[in-house]
């Protein structure tokens, strides 16, 4: 353990990976340490303060998995006792975890009128925290540590933990990691426009193979056009590595672009784009060919016969 430094106020914080056995994935313990460094730097970031924390690793204790870190104020701070900034750091740390848990995958409400960010009712989340939420740099590191987490199946959660008293700041269980992996639309504040991402299943209705033209596809019913943002997969397409029926289905990340419309007191759909393919079903063998499709928009597509 670090001992104490005769210059600085500092703070030992310890990730603790819930494993029951003495190994874990060496790619869930480093991305978890990137995670904590991301949140950590944005955080003294959104302080503005003149001060700083130099955050640095302790050697890790035998037969254990957590994860040891030590937190060391330098600068003109050690003029003063008990300087706020760890702590601060701390708790915007603590605020990040807890709303993202609330939060459960979903984007942040609107502002209300006096612009503040309000979840489930009464909890107001500070503005430190909701620019550390929106920071795509932060999320996506903790996208990587939810998943490689995700991949070690002998991992039950983990938490953070403070001081020699190993007071607990935030404890994420294991079915609560799904609730930190990023879509870079996922989080975005509601407004006049939105962006909602869906992974779900689509019907191609025409295929474009060549140029930038949109597809049509056919979504829940209804025949919508889309532009492809999976350049992977369209390479494959004009390769030829891919051949399509009327009637293959693709499993995708769909983002409907929505505007608000006051008059319907709702958001609308505006656009489509497909953001990554993950799978190709070609048309069950039992069905005949039907090329063609009749669009109707009130009962949603017809096969012509």
């Amino acid at each position: 353990m670090a001992t104490p430094s005769i210059d600085g106020q500092q703070e030992r914080v310890v990730v603790e990976l819930g494993t029951p056995i003495a190994e874990a994935d060496a790619a869930a313990v480093a991305s978890t340490m990137q995670a904590v460094v991301a949140i950590v730097a944005e955080a003294q970031k959104q302080l503005k303060s003149n001060d700083a924390l130099l955050l640095k690793a302790r050697p890790f204790s035998e037969n254990s998995f957590e994860i040891p870190f030590e937190l060391i104020l330098v600068g003109t701070a050690l003029a003063f006792d008990n300087h706020p900034l760890i702590d601060e750091v701390l708790q915007i740390l603590q605020d990040y975890i807890s709303i993202r848990k609330l939060l459960r995958g979903k984007p942040l409400p609107s502002p209300s009128a006096n612009g503040s960010v309000v979840v489930q009712g009464n909890i107001t989340v500070k503005d430190s925290v909701v620019n550390i939420l929106l920071n795509s740099q932060v999320n996506t590191i903790m996208n990587k540590a939810a998943a490689d987490l995700e991949a070690d199946t002998t991992i039950n959660g983990l938490k953070v933990l403070r001081g020699k008293q190993r007071d607990p700041i935030a404890n994420i269980e294991r079915e609560e990691l799904a609730y930190f992996r990023y879509d870079p639309h996922s989080l975005a504040l509601d407004g006049p426009q939105r962006e909602r991402p869906q992974r779900t299943t689509v019907i191609i209705h025409t295929p474009v193979l060549e140029g930038r033209a949109k597809w049509k596809l056919i979504l829940d019913g209804h025949t919508i056009s889309a532009d492809i943002q999976d350049y992977g997969f369209m390479e494959r397409v004009r390769a030829g590595n891919e051949v399509f029926a009327a009637g293959d289905r693709l499993d995708v990340d769909l983002v409907i672009h929505e505007d608000y419309t006051e008059s319907l007191a709702t958001y609308q759909p505006k656009k489509y784009s497909v953001m990554r393919v993950y799978d190709h079903f070609k048309r069950p063998t039992e069905e005949s060919p039907k090329l063609f499709v009749e669009e109707s928009p009130e009962i949603g597509p017809k096969r012509l016969t």
